[in-house]
């Protein structure tokens, strides 16, 4: 004779695992299920969810299928993500550890003493013809030099090195200079593949050539970045009092687009090597 089933969710007294009776069901407890694909997740009972297995296997065995992959490749592409997120971290952390350490001996050699530190000077380079170096590029190099290491050189007439650099100054200056360096910032702009770092240093170097008004700095920094920091930083453009608060902008947005750049490489090459 067959014995009566039992409701759901009552024990079975005769069940146990280990010596231990199971626990008495909770029928009313809610979980959220997703009954078929494309539907959004939505909340059942563990009665409904028992219905559900028991009226439409095939359907949560085909949602089981499809659902598992999906979190699999979530979960690659998670752990590729902290990859390269930890491999940009150590290369920062070596770019800190080096600045650090030139720092520490940096002050190191100052504390010693500032005439150690002025004589490793490195020389300016042989001036030639004026063009390479160039000449003003060498008298600016040249009067560091000689300002650093005072305590080094002895003259018996004090002007002696202001007229060399006039007598010099006759032979290699160029009358053009400021016009081609004018003409060489209006043409000015920043490549998309160059580094903000290196643009920067050559838009200050033409605008101090060209004599341009500091006022206008901020304005022409604005007009001469690509589209994509320019539109980083419009915001801060706009709200920037100063140049140097502007550049600050813009080297943390081209930071932030390298790091993009460096993770949409890494996911295409991961994508095409899987």
């Amino acid at each position: 004779m067959a014995r009566t089933a039992e409701p759901i969710g009552e024990p079975d007294p005769s069940s146990k695992v280990s010596g231990v009776q199971n626990e008495p069901r909770n029928d009313d407890r809610r979980c959220v299920f997703i009954h078929r694909a494309g539907e959004a997740p939505r909340e059942i009972t563990y009665r409904e969810f028992l219905t559900i297995c028991r009226d439409d296997p095939h359907s949560v065995l085909a949602m089981n299928n499809e659902y598992d992959p999906d979190l699999r490749q979530q979960l690659q592409e998670s752990e590729t993500k902290i990859r390269d997120l930890t491999a940009q971290i150590q290369i920062l952390v070596q770019e800190r550890d080096k600045y650090r350490n030139a720092t520490a001996e940096y002050a190191l050699r100052f504390h010693r003493g500032g005439s150690l530190a002025a004589w490793n000077k490195r020389d300016p380079p042989l001036l030639t013809d004026g063009k390479n170096p160039k000449f003003e590029d060498w008298v600016v190099q040249m009067k560091s030099k000689l300002k650093t290491n005072a305590d080094h050189y002895y003259y018996d007439n004090e002007s002696l090195p202001d007229e060399i650099f006039t007598y010099l100054q006759v032979i290699f200056h160029d009358p053009s200079r400021r016009w081609n360096a004018n003409r060489q910032f209006t043409r000015l702009q920043m490549k998309t593949d160059q580094k903000y770092h290196d643009f920067l240093v050559e838009f200050m170097r033409l605008a101090g050539e060209a004599d341009i008004n500091p006022d206008d700095y901020k304005d022409e920094m604005f007009h001469k970045v690509t589209n994509s920091l320019r539109n980083l930083t419009v915001h801060q453009y706009y709200k920037a009092s100063t140049f140097n608060d502007y550049t600050t902008a813009c080297h943390r947005a081209a930071y932030a687009l390298q790091m993009n750049d460096e993770w949409l490489r890494n996911t295409a090459r991961n994508t095409r090597n899987p």
